[in-house]
């Protein structure tokens, strides 16, 4: 019967602690702010094969909100391929400093209050031949940020670039140029 009650007593107080929720539920009314962000150019800075050899790639775009919930699409480059086998003609070939223009705008709504927040993230994958990955940049990914405080998404302003190292960053990395409007 203690038992029963302690327990009973205790239920309130974990479904308080619910870990799951990263941040409040959006204030109901709360406007909401149609963020876009421009896709611009992924640039191989260092290619992981080094030389002359181009390295084979597949890159993916995601972007989640401040709860770890998918928004916008998903973008793969190439189309449809991430994580599937790296023949020629799944992958993007780019030697070190050569770019690829995305030209692909993502959109999404966000509640404008405090505690709002979304995240771009950048993985690569770049493969050694059509079913062996590198093992330097095997599903390495990046991500950035961006979160709702004083009125305002933050460091929002002007172009941002986001970089992605492999294990071994002075011999392969990418980045991805991008912008983001907020309506």
């Amino acid at each position: 019967m203690t038992r029963t009650l302690f327990a009973l007593l205790l239920l309130p107080a974990l479904a308080a602690c619910d870990s799951t929720a990263s941040e409040p539920e959006p204030e109901p009314g709360s406007p909401l702010a149609t963020v876009t962000v421009d896709l611009e150019t992924i640039t191989a800075v260092r290619d992981c094969d080094g030389g002359s050899n181009p390295g084979d790639f597949h890159f993916q775009i995601s972007f989640v909100d401040g709860r770890n919930q998918s928004i916008g699409s998903v973008v793969e480059i190439p189309t449809g391929t991430y994580g599937t086998d790296g023949s020629a003609s799944n992958t993007i070939q780019l030697t070190d400093g050569e770019s690829l223009p995305i030209n692909q705008s993502v959109s999404f709504s966000l509640p404008e209050e405090t505690g709002s927040a979304f995240t771009v993230t950048l993985s690569m994958i770049e493969w050694e031949s059509a079913t062996t990955r590198d093992p330097q940049a095997d599903d390495v990914s990046r991500l950035r940020t961006y979160e709702y405080r004083d009125g305002r998404f933050q460091s929002i302003a002007g172009d941002q670039t986001l970089f992605v190292y492999g294990t071994n960053s002075s011999a392969c990395q990418a980045s991805l140029s991008y912008g983001i409007r907020v309506d």
